[in-house]
């Protein structure tokens, strides 16, 4: 996702990639000293135990400050994108959340059971 707040040519981009016991997120960002991008990872920070999951997708929340990730277990992860901390684990569906995506003010889940829900809040408040 590329960082439209930066009023520079060259743009930041992020990605964030989930592991079964970790969450990353990777900044592709333009280094004018060595005048290429470097690309630096960070861990998100969780709760000491028992958020072992399996992840099918993800978005950016319609603020661009949340990262909301589906799980295995049908629960809607929330993430803070610009402090990399866990926020809030909403359950959703019994089946999974097999999709994720957003469309206006709205985070839209398709879930396990064949249902599609729509969504709207930030943080721990959906």
């Amino acid at each position: 996702v590329a960082d439209s707040s930066r009023r520079v040519k060259t743009p930041k981009y992020s990605l964030f990639t989930f592991h079964a016991v970790q969450v990353q997120a990777h900044f592709l960002e333009y280094d004018i000293r060595t005048m290429h991008y470097a690309l630096k990872s960070e861990l998100v920070r969780f709760p000491s135990a028992g958020l072992t999951r399996g992840y099918h997708d993800c978005c950016l929340s319609p603020s661009k400050t949340e990262l909301v990730a589906g799980t295995s277990v049908g629960e809607l992860m929330v993430f803070s994108a610009e402090n990399l901390v866990y926020r809030a684990a909403l359950p959703i569906s019994t089946n999974g959340l097999l999709s994720v995506c957003t469309a206006g003010d709205y985070v839209f889940v398709g879930a396990g059971d064949g249902k599609v829900k729509k969504l709207q809040g930030n943080d721990q408040y959906w």
